[in-house]
């Protein structure tokens, strides 16, 4: 993790867990039902059925689609909390950009592929070689999770490069509404299946991965004195193998 923190995200290990914490949405801690949005958990139990209905879709179109026909009643009878719901998702599907809920539900769907890929592959092999593999996705620099983080990572780049991105960090950054109306497809339904694959798929010219993962060394580097020396930023002249005002830094700001 040192490593991972120091050279790959050039972020303190302090960092790393909190950019992990912000990236994986926590848990609910209940699933206590409750009259309105605002008394219940953040998870009502009566809110599964709809969102295992509606967010199965393939496109986030799709979704808007069955969710305006639950909000009908043409599809499902709703509850006044789970109107309240139907209609709270589909606000924030007006607000947000269509091409980046497209891109990012893609994202989900083909890291879920993967997944089943690898699990119906080691169904089919022999019990005691099946055994003998490491969990799911749990493949260092050549697993699942490196793949996935590799398009995620071109992802990001494409969209941030794009006017969308301009448009949703200004209406962030001075407090306003986002742009409804603004972004470069104006509507869910605009969005094409060739304007997403070239956000989500890494373009077969490059001639280096986005995003690699270096092997791991056994135990910390920094561990031991004559161990530090073996670290990438090591300094002959100082003995630290860090900077030592950045490090008095990240020491202030995270005691």
């Amino acid at each position: 993790l040192e490593l991972t923190a120091e050279k790959q995200l050039e972020v303190s290990e302090a960092d790393a867990w909190t950019l992990l914490d912000e990236h994986s949405l926590p848990l609910p801690e209940g699933l206590r039902d409750a009259g309105s949005l605002e008394d219940g958990d953040s998870l009502q139990r009566s809110f599964i059925p709809i969102i295992n209905k509606a967010f199965q879709q393939k496109t986030p179109n799709l979704i808007h689609e069955e969710l305006n026909k639950m909000l009908d009643g043409k599809s499902t009878r709703l509850t006044k909390v789970q109107k309240e719901f139907v209609k709270a998702c589909l606000e924030k599907m007006e607000q947000i950009s269509p091409l980046a809920a497209s891109a990012t539900l893609e994202l989900i769907r083909s890291a879920r592929g993967k997944i089943e890929d690898e699990v119906r592959q080691r169904r089919s092999m022999d019990p005691k070689i099946r055994r003998s593999l490491p969990p799911y996705g749990d493949h260092g620099e050549h697993g699942i999770l490196t793949d996935v983080l590799r398009s995620e990572l071109f992802a990001m780049q494409k969209l941030l490069s794009s006017k969308d991105a301009l448009l949703g960090l200004h209406a962030r950054c001075t407090g306003q509404d986002p742009p409804s109306g603004k972004w470069s497809q104006r509507g869910l339904m605009d969005v094409t299946p060739q304007e997403v694959e070239e956000v989500v798929v890494p373009s077969a010219h490059l001639k280096e991965p986005l995003f690699s993962v270096a092997p791991r060394s056994e135990m910390p580097l920094s561990s031991h004195p004559r161990l530090r020396r073996y670290h990438p930023d090591y300094d002959p002249a100082t003995g630290l193998d860090h900077d030592p005002a950045w490090m008095a830094q990240e020491v202030q700001r995270w005691s």
